[in-house]
């Protein structure tokens, strides 16, 4: 009996170790999700970034791993990734709620699942994307128009009955009881 020579019996001994240590971040690692952006308001749309998966296994998101509020479902490429766009529930109220991509196995334990937090914020009455801003300015420019328009009708109609006074033939006259008398500068020419 011949004994194999050392490299040949290292490399029977090193591969096969190779292999388990390389697969085994492959085979044993835990899927990761992420929520771009971190935050929004109800009807806001949102992206999540899925790894880590089963290669051609199908993702379901969930919204706080309710299984009737499915988000969106896509399958993972190749390398185990997914990235699944998504919009924030109407009817959520303002707080955390927790994202769920579960596998073809569901969020159970064993299972290929990942969880992450998004943060919810108050739905407010004008959109913070500019879009009712301009709503404020708008009633001011109504108003403004509206009073324009009643001071002008009210004008016209005082200016036709109000007839101002004659003027005299200076600005500097102005009359004087009979008893006091005109001052002397009064008679002067110009």
């Amino acid at each position: 009996m011949t004994r194999p020579p050392a490299r040949r019996l290292a490399a029977l001994i090193v591969a096969p170790l190779a292999l388990l240590v390389l697969g085994a971040h492959t085979v044993f690692a835990q899927p990761e999700l992420a929520i771009q952006p971190a935050s929004g308001q109800p009807g806001d749309e949102m992206t999540a970034y899925a790894v880590g998966f089963t290669p051609g296994s199908t993702i379901t998101l969930l919204w706080n791993a309710q299984p009737d509020a499915v988000l969106a479902t896509g399958a993972a490429d190749e390398s185990g990734a997914v990235v699944l766009a998504f919009e924030i529930p109407l009817d959520e109220t303002a707080g955390a709620a927790v994202v769920w991509a579960c596998g073809d196995g569901g969020c159970v334990p064993g299972g290929e699942f990942a969880q992450t937090t998004v943060e919810i914020l108050p739905a407010s009455l004008v959109g913070d994307d500019g879009g009712g801003a301009w709503l404020p300015l708008l009633l001011i420019a109504l108003f403004a128009l509206v009073l324009g328009q009643l001071t002008r009708r009210r004008w016209a109609r005082t200016s036709e009955t109000f007839k101002p006074p004659p003027k005299k033939k200076h600005d500097h006259e102005f009359d004087l009881p009979p008893e006091v008398g005109r001052p002397d500068w009064q008679d002067r020419e110009p």
